[in-house]
Protein backbone atom coordinates (compact mmCIF):
# COMPACT_ATOMS: atom_id res chain seq x y z
CA UNK A 1 0.00 0.00 0.00
CA UNK A 2 1.30 3.67 -0.90
CA UNK A 3 1.90 5.33 2.83
CA UNK A 4 0.35 8.88 0.74
CA UNK A 5 -3.14 6.81 0.95
CA UNK A 6 -2.94 6.24 5.12
CA UNK A 7 -3.73 9.23 5.66
CA UNK A 8 -7.31 8.76 3.94
CA UNK A 9 -8.12 5.49 6.75
CA UNK A 10 -10.24 5.61 9.19
CA UNK A 11 -7.59 5.31 11.92
CA UNK A 12 -8.78 4.97 15.62
CA UNK A 13 -7.19 4.12 19.12
CA UNK A 14 -8.85 2.88 22.38
CA UNK A 15 -11.30 4.45 24.21
CA UNK A 16 -8.81 4.68 27.44
CA UNK A 17 -6.63 6.93 25.13
CA UNK A 18 -8.82 9.30 24.22
CA UNK A 19 -8.07 11.86 27.28
CA UNK A 20 -3.91 11.42 25.55
CA UNK A 21 -2.76 13.37 23.08
CA UNK A 22 -0.29 10.14 22.21
CA UNK A 23 -1.49 6.08 21.46
CA UNK A 24 -1.51 3.23 19.38
CA UNK A 25 -3.31 3.93 16.41
CA UNK A 26 -4.97 1.37 14.08
CA UNK A 27 -6.86 1.48 10.65
CA UNK A 28 -8.56 -1.18 8.27
CA UNK A 29 -7.04 -1.21 5.19
CA UNK A 30 -8.12 -4.37 3.35
CA UNK A 31 -5.75 -7.50 3.42
CA UNK A 32 -3.66 -5.03 6.39
CA UNK A 33 -4.14 -3.80 9.60
CA UNK A 34 -2.49 -0.79 9.77
CA UNK A 35 -0.74 0.33 13.08
CA UNK A 36 1.27 4.10 13.72
CA UNK A 37 1.87 6.05 16.66
CA UNK A 38 0.17 9.06 16.70
CA UNK A 39 3.58 10.78 18.39
CA UNK A 40 5.06 11.18 15.13
CA UNK A 41 2.57 14.15 13.77
CA UNK A 42 2.49 15.77 17.00
CA UNK A 43 6.40 16.55 16.97
CA UNK A 44 6.33 19.76 14.73
CA UNK A 45 9.63 18.50 12.89
CA UNK A 46 6.88 16.04 11.32
CA UNK A 47 3.87 18.03 11.00
CA UNK A 48 4.43 18.67 7.09
CA UNK A 49 5.78 14.82 6.69
CA UNK A 50 1.93 12.80 6.83
CA UNK A 51 3.09 10.40 3.78
CA UNK A 52 6.62 10.02 5.67
CA UNK A 53 4.50 8.58 9.12
CA UNK A 54 6.18 5.22 9.96
CA UNK A 55 3.50 2.28 9.79
CA UNK A 56 3.47 -1.57 10.62
CA UNK A 57 0.98 -3.72 8.51
CA UNK A 58 0.00 -6.58 10.28
CA UNK A 59 -2.17 -9.41 7.28
CA UNK A 60 -5.87 -8.97 8.86
CA UNK A 61 -5.99 -12.29 8.81
CA UNK A 62 -3.46 -12.92 11.78
CA UNK A 63 -5.10 -9.36 13.59
CA UNK A 64 -6.51 -11.88 16.00
CA UNK A 65 -3.33 -13.74 16.72
CA UNK A 66 -1.24 -10.58 16.89
CA UNK A 67 -3.91 -9.25 19.60
CA UNK A 68 -3.61 -12.20 21.92
CA UNK A 69 0.63 -11.99 21.94
CA UNK A 70 0.30 -8.36 22.73
CA UNK A 71 -2.38 -9.20 25.75
CA UNK A 72 -0.45 -12.48 26.65
CA UNK A 73 2.92 -10.57 26.54
CA UNK A 74 4.48 -12.83 23.78
CA UNK A 75 6.89 -12.09 20.86
CA UNK A 76 5.78 -13.18 17.46
CA UNK A 77 8.64 -14.43 16.32
CA UNK A 78 7.61 -14.60 12.59
CA UNK A 79 8.15 -12.52 9.26
CA UNK A 80 4.37 -11.26 9.03
CA UNK A 81 3.80 -10.55 12.87
CA UNK A 82 5.89 -7.52 14.18
CA UNK A 83 8.28 -8.40 16.94
CA UNK A 84 7.31 -6.85 20.04
CA UNK A 85 9.87 -5.87 23.02
CA UNK A 86 8.73 -5.00 26.25
CA UNK A 87 11.22 -2.71 28.24
CA UNK A 88 11.59 -2.40 32.00
CA UNK A 89 9.61 0.23 32.17
CA UNK A 90 6.69 -0.94 30.67
CA UNK A 91 7.07 0.65 27.09
CA UNK A 92 6.86 -1.48 24.03
CA UNK A 93 8.21 -1.06 20.64
CA UNK A 94 6.98 -3.13 17.65
CA UNK A 95 9.09 -3.60 14.92
CA UNK A 96 9.08 -4.81 11.29
CA UNK A 97 11.85 -4.69 8.81
CA UNK A 98 13.72 -1.47 9.62
CA UNK A 99 10.26 0.21 10.87
CA UNK A 100 10.08 0.45 14.56
CA UNK A 101 7.12 2.19 17.00
CA UNK A 102 8.02 2.74 20.46
CA UNK A 103 4.85 2.94 22.45
CA UNK A 104 5.39 4.89 26.43
CA UNK A 105 3.61 2.51 28.86
CA UNK A 106 0.97 4.65 29.25
CA UNK A 107 0.04 4.67 25.37
CA UNK A 108 0.75 0.26 25.78
CA UNK A 109 -1.55 -0.05 28.62
CA UNK A 110 -4.67 2.33 26.93
CA UNK A 111 -4.32 0.14 23.47
CA UNK A 112 -4.18 -3.64 26.10
CA UNK A 113 -7.30 -2.12 27.43
CA UNK A 114 -8.59 -1.80 24.16
CA UNK A 115 -7.97 -5.05 23.33
CA UNK A 116 -9.32 -6.79 26.24
CA UNK A 117 -13.07 -4.59 26.08
CA UNK A 118 -12.87 -5.47 22.54
CA UNK A 119 -12.13 -2.35 20.44
CA UNK A 120 -10.25 -3.85 17.88
CA UNK A 121 -12.36 -7.14 17.09
CA UNK A 122 -13.95 -4.98 14.43
CA UNK A 123 -10.67 -5.49 12.58
CA UNK A 124 -10.94 -9.23 13.06
CA UNK A 125 -12.06 -10.84 9.27
CA UNK A 126 -15.45 -12.63 9.58
CA UNK A 127 -15.02 -16.56 9.61
CA UNK A 128 -15.28 -17.85 5.81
Amino acid sequence: MELSATTHLNWFKATSSSSSSSCVEVADAGRVVLVRDSKFLRDPHNQDRATDQPTIGIPASRWREFLNLVVNRHDAGDAELPAIEYQSDGGVSIRRAEVTLTYTPAEWHAFCDGIQKGEFDRLVPAAA
